[in-house]
């Protein structure tokens, strides 16, 4: 059979599980086994308190892998099978390809509320399609979305 292969910012993927796999991994904070979590020297803000609207910060400088900062970019209700939260939605700032501009084609959101991240979205624009032999299939945007489902205060 004909297996398809993507290509995202002039790097190919066997599946587009694997680009949103690999852009979540980047963005936690690096782990060892199951029970140890590593330092990062200088440490990673993951978020910056208090969280207020037009706040930007470095996250990831460049060729770790790539360059990452975040953004509040807005307040917002989301609704989500755990219930209802307001939130500031942090927009992820990426430059995968080095080139000093981000990034368009990758739209990363996560909706971070008083209780913690309720809501995560990836979408990835302009995902190209080819065959095992090169051939163009097509272009496609692929979403990944997270959301609380439970939450549960003891």
């Amino acid at each position: 059979g004909c297996r398809a292969l993507y290509t995202f910012m002039g790097k190919s993927f066997t599946s587009i599980r694997e680009i949103f796999d690999i852009l979540s991994k980047h963005a936690q904070l690096k782990k060892g086994s199951f029970n140890d979590i590593r330092l990062e020297v200088p440490p990673k803000k993951v978020l910056h308190y208090p969280l207020q609207l037009g706040l930007q910060w470095d996250y990831r400088d460049p060729g770790d892998p790539w360059e990452y900062d975040k953004k509040v970019i807005s307040e917002e209700t989301v609704n989500v099978p755990a219930g209802s939260f307001d939130c500031f939605k942090i927009q992820w700032l990426i430059d995968m390809d080095g080139d000093s501009i981000w990034d368009t084609d990758i739209e990363f959101y996560d909706y971070i509320c008083s209780r913690g991240m309720i809501k995560r979205t990836i979408v990835l624009r302009g995902v190209t399609v080819t065959d095992n032999d090169g051939n163009y299939i097509g272009s496609e945007d692929s979403t990944d979305e997270y959301l609380l489902t439970a939450l549960v205060i003891k």
